[in-house]
């Protein structure tokens, strides 16, 4: 896969969000807010994500590993 197929790609991935987000019609200064919006909120799912969610596993993980008895090295 040369450069010229990655670059068409990435410019119909673009292309594609721009239609279905409405961005075409948009002011410019209405794309950027728009794309601020959506990109702070990217950014914030996936911290939470990363945080949040591994405690949650880590607790489920010790909580189930207490309750059936057998002792793992995630486990105090």
């Amino acid at each position: 896969m040369d450069f010229r197929h990655v670059k068409d790609y990435f410019s119909r991935c673009y292309y594609q969000y721009q239609i279905i987000s409405s961005c075409a019609v948009m002011d410019p200064w209405e794309s950027s807010i728009f794309n601020i919006i959506l990109l702070t909120i990217f950014i914030v799912v996936v911290y939470i994500a990363y945080v949040f969610i591994l405690v949650h596993i880590y607790l489920v993980w010790k909580f189930f590993s207490k309750m059936c008895g057998s002792h793992s090295k995630l486990s105090n």
